[in-house]
C-alpha cells in the first residue's frame, strides 16, 4: 500500500486493517445418521380352540450388538390366519425382568405395531427374548369349545430398530 504524502500532511489518518485469520476447529468426522435395521424375529402359533389358550417361542437376540446406538424399536405382528378365525390375542416379549406387551387382532390379517422404548429395547437384546401370545381364538361359527383337531393361527413377527450410526458417539 502506498500512502502520498498530501494525505500524510493534512493530518488525516489511515487505518489499516489487519485480516487475522483464526485457526478453527472443524468438524472431521462424519455426521451421525439414523438407519432402520429389520430382523425377522419367530413366530407363535396359537390354536383356534374358542377358549383361552396360550402359545410361547423363544428367540435368540444375543447376536444383535447395537443396542447402545438404538434410538427406537417396533415389534411388527401379522397375523396368517387362513380359518378366518376372530380374536384379540395379547402379544408379550420379556426377558430378565422387562416385558412390553400389545394387543393384535387376528381378523383380516393386518401388521400392527407394539413400539419399545429404548430402556425397553436395550433390556431384550442380547440374550433369548420369550415371544408369548394368549386369547381366545373362536372359529367363524361362534366362540365355545372346538373339538380337536384345531386351526392354527400364526402370529410372524419382526423386530424393527432404529439405529443412530456414524460420527462421534
Amino acid at each position: 500500500m502506498e500512502v502520498s504524502g498530501d494525505a500524510v500532511r493534512s493530518g488525516t489518518r489511515l487505518l489499516l486493517g489487519i485480516a487475522l485469520v483464526c485457526g478453527c476447529e472443524v468438524p472431521t468426522a462424519p455426521p451421525r445418521i439414523e438407519s432402520t435395521w429389520r430382523f425377522p424375529t419367530e413366530s407363535v402359533e396359537l390354536p383356534v380352540t374358542g377358549v383361552a389358550t396360550s402359545s410361547t417361542a423363544l428367540q435368540d437376540l444375543s447376536d444383535i450388538d447395537i443396542a447402545d446406538d438404538i434410538r427406537s424399536a417396533v415389534i411388527h405382528v401379522t397375523p396368517s390366519n387362513p380359518s378366518n378365525a376372530s380374536g384379540e390375542v395379547t402379544f408379550e416379549m420379556s426377558r430378565g425382568g422387562v416385558t412390553v406387551r400389545g394387543s393384535v387382532n387376528v381378523r383380516g390379517g393386518a401388521n400392527q405395531a407394539i413400539p419399545l422404548t429404548q430402556p425397553e429395547i436395550r433390556a431384550l437384546l442380547g440374550g433369548t427374548v420369550q415371544f408369548r401370545a394368549s386369547g381366545t381364538l373362536c372359529p367363524p361359527a361362534g366362540c365355545g369349545p372346538v373339538p380337536p383337531p384345531f386351526a392354527m393361527v400364526t402370529l410372524e413377527t419382526e423386530l424393527e430398530v432404529v439405529v443412530e450410526v456414524g460420527g462421534e458417539g
